[in-house]
């Protein structure tokens, strides 16, 4: 079957080797708290000098997720704003496509619909996953026709992606293209290639007139792959046409067919579907008789799978923990007998007639009856009404372990962690109390952990203590955390305990041989409480817990101390930001504590105003840190005016890395005096800028030394393949720097090398341009650019919006292949990295334009020689 989801002080060189040395591993939010703080009081000016080597926000991820709580610039379940950028859009849709929980948001604007399919015009690769996003128009078909038709060399890719057969389907079976293709496909394939399914519904739902004679072919050559659905849609087709008569005798063969020996479970899955649309005179009497069928009540062991890890179970311990063991959950990936097929018909109808067969005498219709009901409980694209009620109806399952089929009830005690449904709470704590099976008992937790009633924490702390499997152990700990089964101070006093053990070195022996499973030891309980507890994502943190570990910072063991801050410092809570405000303003802050507070610069700002405004008038560090977290332009400006160069370089530092425009004018007289610290300081907030302002003020300072502004930390993904980028720009640097050379440059080029084009040079003298395409076997072919094409180039390249612009993205990763614009001049030169090259979309940016200009005047190869 097809699925197209598939999911030079700051030259060149200068600019060259800061990203591929200090920016080559940048600091993520999860990174940068794992460096320890030095010393107190001697950690802030190290902080605001890495702070400077930062790539910008812009160019990580702009969320910081502690526990279900984000803390980040953006909301990550929220969608992005209209003119967010367009990688934050890929991102955010296209885990929407593959998380099949979330069909009832509302999708995408128009304009953002508009700017997926602009995207993915640019970068087919994506769509596989944004099919269901973009304009639901004939435009879209055949703006995605054109993509599909293009020559291949049209795309960059540093890897293969399978997006073409994906858009070829998408468009076969969802436009009028490939509509002949499609026909003969149905007509001459093999009736039992599994492809023909797809095709054959496909051209049912696009084309009946064309598809019934080719169906009734498929029926009459006799039993095949293909016959039951050829039949199906045949019986369909009819009942819409209101042919009862001939409806009638297509639902009797397939009744009969369905309860033939032999037939594919999902063949039969098919025709229940089909039958099962529409009512019709004794359908429920039928249905129900198929529950004593064998044919269809039979579980198919085949489509149980068991799936290993840690990711399913709710709460569970971080990936990649030291203590982390593999566990097993028996999981529905497929409905594992046809019959419950009905409940994703109309679950309104079919569960009170499926719920009357579960007090049935004979197991075989009662254990069909129940496993109908648990495939709909696991079925998350299901009305929560509908989940709940098929929740409710299998409670006596938890009570009575041999009222369903065995293999299913441990899947059916962990589905009940996503329905709410108080009235579970005595029947799992009677599981609790008498299963013997600890995988069940897991469940039977996580489960109980939705709910956190006051009945669940003395049964959980009654077993924490006698139970000897670790993962039920851990599942209790964090179930007690979350439903307050602990207290503050003995949460904060466990964490403690282990931090003082894993920071030590025979604490960390001991840990290590443990996780292995073969000494037979165990940890003590408070310390595996606080390990269980660490290793969790704190989000049952209180303010009374954070505080208790804030305030034994001062008295632990360093070591301790450093783990312990590392894990809370981000926490959601009012002790949290003020304690960071605090390591602020008496300079102890590290790398990541100011990362942090930028991040979260408008939570500070909004609740600790009067503790940052004291910071801002105490000047040093501190003060400039402030003044950027508040957003006080005002208190920016008169720091850059003024003589506190610690602040100054602060506020430099901070501005650079949230991309925070400042005004260059007051920076011109900061390069003037011997501070050299804070000359670096103001050239890299300016390179960052790279705007026509902060290009002339670079200029203004070195006229001797030829320059080339504008930001390339977004590249620091491509670290490894940046040695051509290099040498492309001293060769260019090196054209304008020669004797009796061009007047102006305009050139674009892969900045990673390409299979499509090596790049092209436009070179002006007097007036007059030519252009050099150099393609990547090493060819040239130039030509002279008409006098219009020239004053295009020149007219759009000068506007101020072309003059201002940074990196497309700060974000660009593999499989983009990233394109450098560069303009040259006598006195230096502007970069701006563009995410591809190719013609631009419908809805167009600057950067867009850009590239689709420089396409343009390239494809006029009749004129190159």
């Amino acid at each position: 079957m097809r699925h197209y989801r598939t999911s030079a002080t700051l030259p060149v060189s200068f600019m060259i080797a800061l990203l591929m040395t200090t920016l080559v591993i940048p600091y993520s939010a999860g990174e940068a708290q794992t460096l320890a703080p030095s010393a107190q009081g001697e950690s802030l000016p190290s902080a605001i000098e890495q702070l400077l080597r930062q790539r910008p926000l812009r160019a990580e991820s702009q969320v910081i997720s502690v526990g279900n709580s984000t803390v980040g610039i953006r909301v990550e379940s929220s969608p992005p704003a209209d003119d967010a950028p367009i990688e934050d859009l890929i991102e955010y849709w296209s885990r929407r496509s593959s998380d099949r929980t979330k069909t009832d948001l509302p999708g995408p604007s128009d304009i953002v619909r508009e700017r997926l399919l602009g995207a993915g015009e640019r970068r087919p690769w994506t769509l596989p996953r944004l099919y269901d996003f973009l304009p639901k128009n004939t435009d879209t078909h055949d703006r995605l026709y054109r993509v599909l038709t293009k020559d291949p060399k049209e795309f960059d890719e540093i890897e293969e992606n399978n997006w073409r057969s994906s858009l070829y389907w998408w468009l076969q079976s969802n436009t009028q293209y490939l509509r002949n293709e499609l026909i003969e496909a149905v007509r001459t394939r093999d009736n039992n290639d599994s492809d023909k399914l797809d095709e054959i519904e496909a051209l049912a739902k696009l084309d009946w007139h064309t598809a019934k004679p080719l169906l009734e072919r498929i029926v009459a050559a006799g039993m095949s792959r293909s016959y039951p659905i050829a039949l199906s849609q045949l019986y369909e087709g009819s009942v819409k046409g209101t042919d009862m008569t001939q409806a009638e005798a297509y639902r009797a063969s397939l009744k009969r067919l369905i309860v033939e020996d032999g037939l594919a479970a999902a063949a039969r899955r098919t025709i229940l579907s089909s039958l099962l649309k529409e009512d019709w005179a004794g359908q429920e009497e039928w249905f129900v008789s198929l529950f004593s069928d064998p044919n269809l009540s039979r579980q198919n062991q085949s489509r149980m799978t068991v799936i290993t890890g840690a990711s399913f179970i709710a709460g569970r311990r971080v990936s990649g923990s030291s203590r982390e063991r593999d566990f097993q959950r028996m999981y529905f990936t497929s409905d594992p007998i046809p019959l419950s097929i009905a409940l994703n018909l109309n679950p309104g109808k079919w569960i009170p007639v499926i719920a009357g067969l579960t007090s049935h005498k004979e197991a075989a219709i009662r254990n069909a009856a129940v496993t109908s009901l648990g495939v709909l409980l696991n079925n998350n694209r299901a009305e929560k009404k509908y989940r709940e009620e098929a929740a409710r109806t299998l409670l006596p399952w938890l009570t009575d372990p041999n009222w369903g089929p065995e293999q299913f009830r441990a899947n059916f005690i962990s589905m009940l962690a996503e329905i709410d449904l108080p009235e579970s709470i005595p029947g799992l704590l009677w599981v609790l109390d008498n299963e013997k099976d600890d995988f069940t008992r897991e469940s039977v937790v996580e489960s109980l952990r939705r709910h956190c009633d006051s009945r669940i924490g003395p049964a959980l702390k009654g077993h924490l203590s006698i139970v000897s499997n670790e993962e039920l152990r851990w599942q209790i700990v964090t179930a007690l955390a979350k439903c307050g089964g602990f207290s503050d101070e003995e949460m904060a006093s466990a964490i403690e305990a282990y931090a003082n053990m894993a920071t030590t070195t025979e604490g960390q022996a001991l840990i290590g041989e443990i996780s292995e499973g073969k000494s037979g030891k165990i940890l003590p309980l408070n310390v595996f409480i606080g390990q269980t507890l660490f290793q969790s994502d704190l989000n049952w943190a209180t303010e009374g817990f954070a505080a208790i570990l804030f305030d034994r910072l001062k008295e632990a063991p360093p070591a301790a101390a450093t783990r312990i801050l590392n894990k809370i410092r981000a926490l959601p809570l009012n002790i949290a930001r003020a304690r960071l405000v605090e390591r602020i303003g008496n300079s102890s802050a590290n790398i990541a504590d100011l990362t942090l507070a930028l991040r979260i610069r408008d939570l500070l700002a909004d609740d600790l105003r009067v503790e940052l405004s004291e910071l801002v008038k105490r000047g040093g560090y501190a003060s400039g840190v402030a003044a950027i977290t508040l957003k006080d332009r005002d208190r920016q400006i008169e720091i850059l005016k003024g003589k506190d160069a610690k602040a100054q370089i602060a506020l430099l530092a901070g501005a650079r890395y949230l991309l925070e425009k400042l005004p260059i004018e007051s920076l011109k007289g900061l390069t003037t005096g011997s501070d050299k610290t804070l000359t670096l300081a103001v050239e890299s907030y300016l390179e960052i800028d790279g705007g026509a302002a902060a290009r002339k003020l670079i200029l203004t300072r070195r006229p001797d030394e030829f320059k080339i502004a504008g930001d390339i930390t977004c590249l620091a993904g491509y670290q490894n393949e940046l040695g051509e980028l290099k040498a492309w720009e001293e060769t260019l640097r090196g054209e304008m720097l020669a004797p009796g050379g061009v007047d102006e440059i305009y050139a674009l080029a892969p900045a990673v090398p390409s299979k499509r084009l090596k790049g092209m040079v436009i070179r002006a003298r007097r007036g007059r341009a030519e252009i050099s395409v150099y393609d990547a076997a090493g060819g040239q072919k130039t030509r002279v650019l008409s006098e219009s094409e020239f004053r295009e180039l020149k007219d759009f390249t000068s506007r101020p919006e072309v003059e201002e612009l940074g990196p497309e993205s700060w974000r660009i990763n593999k499989p983009i292949i990233p394109y450098e614009y560069l303009r040259l001049t006598k006195e230096g030169g502007k970069r701006i990295i563009l995410a591809g090259f190719g013609s631009a979309p419908k809805s167009q940016s600057s950067h867009e334009k850009l590239a689709d200009l420089f396409y343009r005047i390239s494809k006029s190869s009749d004129k190159l020689r």
